[in-house]
């Protein structure tokens, strides 16, 4: 592995998805860079072994092909959600997060990292897409008039972030820390791209599902419909498609899902 200075290192959100995987081979087909990823534990989400097993074998993947992937690949840190937040006292960022979630429905990750990235004074690579419709983020960056721009002077030359630089909006508290990379591209974009540039083993590692069932997708949570509903479909066992298809005529509480049919 090569031995490159701190001075070139960029933090990356990573979650062992498939948006923040192909945003990590990006940065990792960098020549002289060091990348720290990080992961927040949300102890509430059932799939997080299995976010954490993609992660690190992912990593290790990319560590051992140093032709294809030059920069350093720093192992896996892990912060804590909760504690992050009762140990907090940004109340103006809180309050700007809950000023945006309720109007765009936000999920709390993002008052995570915009916490973690103002306490560490750091920016953050992520894997977020804000083009599509379905894009929570997106539709509060647009929504509040913001926009998304290249940086002319930064660490890797295609990071895009927010253009506007008012520090007391909302928009910015919680997203000003954030480099919206690959904010133009949709999911099939990035499927395309990995596979002309000979990724696709490695993104086939990645990891979505927020609550497995037998250890595989379950075809309910959030990033199992995003899935379906962006073109890859392919990522879903057939038991998921089919709870997918007939989640409206099955009794669920909860995790524990009562029909019969669903441990097919």
């Amino acid at each position: 592995m090569n031995n490159i200075s701190d001075k070139r290192l960029v933090y990356m959100l990573f979650s062992g998805g498939y948006d923040s995987t192909f945003r990590l081979l990006q940065l990792a087909s960098i020549d002289n860079v060091t990348i720290q990823p990080i992961y927040f534990i949300d102890k509430k989400r059932p799939g997080r072994k299995y976010e954490i097993k993609a992660m690190n074998e992912i990593i290790d993947e990319i560590n051992h092909c140093e032709d294809t992937f030059p920069a350093n690949v720093k192992n896996l840190v892990m912060i804590d959600a909760d504690n992050l937040i009762k140990n907090s006292d940004r109340i103006d960022i809180t309050n700007s997060f809950n000023n945006l979630r309720e109007k765009y429905n936000i999920g709390i990750q993002y008052l995570w990292f915009a916490l973690y990235a103002e306490l560490q004074n750091i920016i953050f690579e992520t894997g977020i897409l804000c083009d599509s419709d379905r894009s929570k983020v997106g539709n509060a960056i647009y929504g509040e008039g913001e926009n998304i721009t290249k940086c002319e002077e930064a660490l890797v030359s295609d990071r895009r972030m927010l253009s506007n630089k008012d520090k007391n909006s909302d928009v910015y508290k919680v997203f000003g820390r954030l480099a919206l990379s690959v904010s133009g591209l949709s999911k099939i974009d990035e499927m395309n791209i990995a596979q002309e540039k000979g990724w696709s083993s490695i993104m086939a590692k990645t990891w979505f599902c927020h609550s497995p069932i037998n250890g595989k997708p379950c075809g309910f949570c959030n990033p199992c419909k995003d899935a379906i509903n962006e073109g890859m479909e392919w990522r879903l066992p057939k038991q998921a498609l089919w709870r997918y298809h007939h989640r409206k005529n099955v009794f669920v509480r909860g995790r524990s899902y009562i029909h019969t049919k669903f441990y097919i």
